[in-house]
Parts: C-alpha cells; structure tokens; sequence
C-alpha cells in the first residue's frame, strides 16, 4: 500500500489521503468540517493545510491549521508547477494567493521565508526575476524576504531582480485581486526594475 510519502502515489490515492486529512482535522477540531477548506502541498502529499472559511471563527477554530509533523518552513506550495513556468516567480503568503496567481506564484505558508524556502528560490528560480506580494499587512515582512532573497542571490551570483510590489486599490491579500489585475501588479514592477 501507498503511504503519504510515497513519491509514486498515484492520483486515486490522494482523494483518501485528503479524506483521511478531514478525519484528523475534525478530531482535533470540532465543526472544521463545516468551516474548513483542504489543499495539499507538492504533488506527493507533503502534508496538508486547512483554512477557516470566516477570518476569525466564532467557534475558536483557528485561521490556519496544517498537519501534524508537516514542515511549512521546508516547502514552497506551488512549486512543481511553478518551476514549469517562464517569466516572473511571484512570492506570496498563503495557497488561495497561488490560486489567485496561477502557476507562477510560489506560497511560503507566511509572511517569513526560511532558509530552505530561499534555497529553493534559489535552485529553481535562477536568471528569473522573483516578485515578493505579500498582503498589504506585510511590509515590514516583505521587506526582509526581499533581503533574503536579493542577499542570497547577490552571494551565489545571480544578478536577476528581487522585486518587492506593493497592493494597490485597499485590498489586503493578492486573491482579492483577479488574475487579471495581480499579473498587472507584478508586469508593472517587473518592468519597472528592467
């Protein structure tokens, strides 16, 4: 049998690990059926994430909760896909930005980035110009994933640009946005630093 870690599980076996990632959630967390939404991370389920769909439930479920044991600071969401892609890499917080984005966009599941987060920015992304769009809350943090960033690619001598957009219009996350006007966003930074 196929277990979660398994890099050859194939696609019949992730709607049970995902139904399986409900049953834990709901043990730990009672009403999460009714206020949660689900999404894994990587192809292989790397663990799983869950988003209460009111920002601040009454029942106490928290905003965000993730799997026991699975390690956000040591995966990028979006990041087979993206390393797929051409053009800009967009850094944001959260999955339903990456949604939002499409497969451009990569989710450090935060308004921090790790060390290995950055490594693999680094692996995957190099020569293209990377585009950290956090939510509008975030400034302060985006101004030190940008240093992480630009200061890692500065040391392994990549010269592309680390671009940091800011959210116009008085919304607060990027998947407020349509796809449309969050690739106008990132299309207008990029060229301005070009």
């Amino acid at each position: 049998m196929e277990s979660a870690g398994d890099r050859t599980a194939t696609p019949p076996v992730l709607p049970r690990l995902a139904h399986l990632a409900r049953n834990l959630a709901r043990q730990r967390y009672r009403g999460c059926d009714r206020h949660c939404r689900f999404f894994g991370a990587y192809v292989r389920l790397a663990g799983w994430q869950a988003r209460a769909l009111k920002d601040h439930p009454a029942d106490g479920t928290p905003k965000y909760f993730s799997a026991s044991g699975m390690k956000k600071n040591d995966l990028l969401y979006g990041l087979t896909k993206a390393i797929k892609t051409k053009g800009p890499v967009v850094v944001v917080e959260g999955v339903t930005d990456v949604w939002r984005l499409h497969t451009n966009g990569v989710a450090s599941f935060g308004k921090t980035i790790s060390p290995t987060q950055t490594k693999l920015i680094l692996r995957h992304f190099h020569g293209r110009p990377v585009v950290i769009l956090l939510d509008a809350d975030a400034a302060d943090a985006a101004i030190k994933v940008y240093e992480k960033v630009a200061g890692a690619r500065l040391a392994a001598g990549d010269d592309s640009p680390v671009i940091i957009a800011m959210l116009p219009g008085g919304r607060k996350d990027p998947g407020e946005y349509t796809r449309e006007e969050a690739w106008n966003v990132v299309t207008k930074v990029v060229k301005g630093a070009g």
